[in-house]
């Protein structure tokens, strides 16, 4: 009751309600861009409450959560993670940085370990599971898994009892 954008925006909802109804979708657009600024001006007044840092380390966990959902669906771009959460990719950017990694390592280290889970639990090849979890061939697959584990894909699969 005492922040006057939560009461600006509930009395905009309240409306929109009412009106919906007969706007055009170009009135629908406008007003759903209206929203999207008043509810971006609570979260940055709410911000003061919480430092930057702490706001961006929280927003990162949300952003990973996000990417590990998206693993096998194709390519991952900043540009996709920003839009998906209305922000811009400089902000996603920050965010990976406020933790001291970088979106394409952390995207890198989910791919790998998801690939690393296909490989004991399945009897895919090495080249499926490469392309299943988005690395262009075998050979790039082998390289990172090499550079992350010290072992080859297959050496990794032998080693930990699968065929």
């Amino acid at each position: 009751a005492q922040n006057p954008l939560a009461n600006l925006l509930r009395g905009f909802l309240m409306r929109m309600d009412r009106h919906i109804g007969r706007m055009s979708a170009a009135e629908v657009e406008g007003a759903r861009n209206a929203l999207l600024v008043l509810v971006a001006g609570m979260i940055r007044a709410g911000r003061r409450h919480v430092g930057d840092h702490e706001f961006l380390q929280l927003f990162r966990r949300r952003l990973e959560e996000w990417i590990i959902g998206q693993l096998a669906g194709g390519p991952i771009r900043v540009a996709d993670l920003a839009a998906a959460h209305s922000v811009s990719p400089r902000t996603v950017h920050r965010a990976f940085a406020s933790t001291g990694d970088t979106v394409g390592a952390v995207i890198r280290m989910h791919r790998l370990a998801a690939a690393r889970g296909d490989l004991v639990n399945t009897n895919l090849c090495i080249a499926a599971i490469a392309h299943r979890w988005g690395f262009c061939d075998a050979s790039h697959f082998g390289r990172e898994f090499r550079r992350e584990f010290s072992l080859s894909p297959g050496d990794y699969r032998e080693a930990h009892g699968c065929a």
